[in-house]
């Protein structure tokens, strides 16, 4: 029977193959990040154990904490039946802690059950590495996700991916200081965003529309995650600046009015024609126009018609018709 290590190995190798055959390295570097990289070595890769107290929540995680009721759940599941993963986490910058890369429910569970440590595996990875493994792992395992963190783990891996594809064409793979993320300045966007829309089997437009959700107001977002908003009224609201996006929230908390893509729509198109968007011109923008009245009928009597009767010289045709119109009607 193959060790753990020489599996490993042997399948670290068969990647290496693969990546020297490819044409372009950077890419397929890049489209393994959700395979090889978080799973090849896992097996066999040392499994230690930390102290709780040393352990930090990942910076800039995109995910929400369990709900206390799914967090007893795990917390019963870990007493009643053990913890089936260890947790991943790297070193802090200060080298004084260590990050949690995947497993802060694990770890708080663990912290309610009374345990002192945990079970983890330490992973070398750089910020944008990070990152990457932070989402997928997340993306993996969870089952049911918010659209705020679909569209801010979808931002987070795409702008990792977008800094770690510049790193490679520059030569350093060393570190991702000093790097934009700017799709403007790197030039890797429509790129990065076809991966990411790979990797997680989905429509690469999708992943456009939830990431636009993250330049939402966080109160605007959490409407759209309480079902209050639909997202693509969320999209088109997105394009507003900070107090054009004030402007709707309060008017619509204000009106009891519900902000639907109909309406989102108008303002977005109000907003980029340069009109103000305020909580005072909101009701105007969305004032539906009055109809315009149909122009009245015209009538007109053939001239061969008139020449079969015999007319006075001063015959007044206008007059005629008023009278005739009087009979026939009241006057209002």
């Amino acid at each position: 029977m193959k060790s753990l290590e020489e599996f490993a190995r042997q399948r670290a190798e068969r990647a290496k193959k693969t990546t020297a055959h490819a044409e372009d390295p950077a890419d397929q570097s890049l489209k393994r990040e959700y395979d090889a990289q978080f799973h090849l070595a896992t097996d066999a890769e040392n499994v230690v154990i930390i102290t709780i107290g040393l352990l930090r929540p990942y910076a800039n995680h995109p995910f929400k904490p369990y709900i206390e009721e799914k967090l007893i759940s795990l917390a019963e599941s870990i007493q009643r039946e053990g913890l089936h993963q260890p947790i991943l986490i790297r070193k802090t910058h200060d080298e004084q802690g260590y990050e949690i890369l995947s497993g802060h429910n694990r770890v708080e569970a663990m912290r309610r059950l009374g345990h002192q440590d945990i079970p983890a595996i330490i992973r070398d990875a750089d910020d944008n590495t990070a990152a990457l493994i932070v989402v997928t792992t997340n993306l993996e395992q969870r089952e049911k996700l918010l659209p705020s963190e679909k569209a801010f783990a979808y931002r987070l891996q795409m702008e990792a991916l977008q800094k770690k594809k510049a790193l490679h064409q520059n030569g350093d793979s060393s570190s991702d200081t000093n790097v934009s993320a700017d799709p403007a300045q790197i030039g890797l966007q429509s790129e990065s965003r076809d991966i990411v829309a790979a990797n997680n089997n989905v429509d690469r437009h999708e992943i456009q529309r939830y990431i636009r959700l993250t330049y939402l107001l966080p109160d605007l977002l959490e409407q759209i995650d309480q079902d209050q908003v639909p997202i693509m009224a969320g999209y088109e609201i997105s394009f507003l600046d900070t107090e054009a996006q004030q402007a709707v929230l309060q008017h619509f908390a204000a009106s009891k009015e519900k902000l639907s893509i109909k309406t989102a729509v108008v303002i977005r198109t109000a907003y980029e024609s340069g009109k103000p968007v305020t909580t005072e011109s909101i009701s105007e923008i969305l004032q539906k126009p009055p109809k315009k009245k149909p122009p009245p009928k015209a009538y007109s009597v053939p001239k061969a018609t008139l020449h079969q009767f015999v007319l006075p010289a001063d015959f007044d045709f206008n007059a005629f018709v008023l009278r005739m119109l009087e009979r026939e009607y009241q006057r209002k």
